[in-house]
């Protein structure tokens, strides 16, 4: 089994090295669904946990990355989901339980095999959203409301890459040198 190593070296200046990568076991998958899935009384499920659980799809948070964009960061007037706990919450409240719910499950994946969870993250964003279909601050937002919520984590040093641009690295370093 390979160590799960990300070596992201002179981070100050935005030059990535990607070494090697263990992808981490969530719920059965190793591909984490953008979603939510609020039950009462509970924590709630994201990912492949809230599908499973989920009745209804209509119970089910997944459109919330896109509303984060929309959202000023620190503005008071801002637009809330219907949740299936009955509660109504707002892009940046689903998307801070979605990464909690992912970094827990994350940091127990890294404890079970003695390692230590690090204050940097790489967060892949969206491509598609930088364009003329949104709002010319649709990324600065999402940016700031990304990392205001991980900074809240723990995280000291939250660094974006698009979507693509992730996806090819995971091709080149880790399908490759598993197909």
């Amino acid at each position: 089994m390979r160590s799960p190593v990300v070596v992201l070296e002179n981070m100050d200046q935005k030059e990535f090295f990607i070494n090697a990568i263990e992808l981490v076991d969530v719920h059965g998958g190793t591909n984490i669904p953008t979603v939510v899935y609020y039950r009462q009384r509970n924590e709630p499920s994201v990912g492949n946990e809230a599908l499973s659980l989920a009745r209804d799809r209509e119970d089910l948070n997944e459109d919330f990355k896109v509303d984060l964009g929309n959202q000023k960061p620190g503005s008071l007037s801002v637009r809330r989901f219907y949740c299936a706990d009955k509660n109504e919450r707002s892009a940046g409240e689903i998307t801070a339980s979605f990464l909690q719910g992912v970094v827990s499950n994350v940091s127990r994946w890294l404890e079970a095999r003695d390692l230590k969870r690090d204050a940097n993250i790489l967060v892949a964003e969206p491509l598609a959203m930088q364009d003329e279909l949104v709002d010319e601050n649709w990324v600065a937002n999402y940016r700031t409301n990304i990392r205001r919520i991980l900074e809240g984590k723990g995280f000291e040093n939250v660094v974006f890459l698009p979507e693509p641009f992730a996806v090819y690295q995971y091709y080149r370093y880790v399908a490759r040198s598993t197909l």
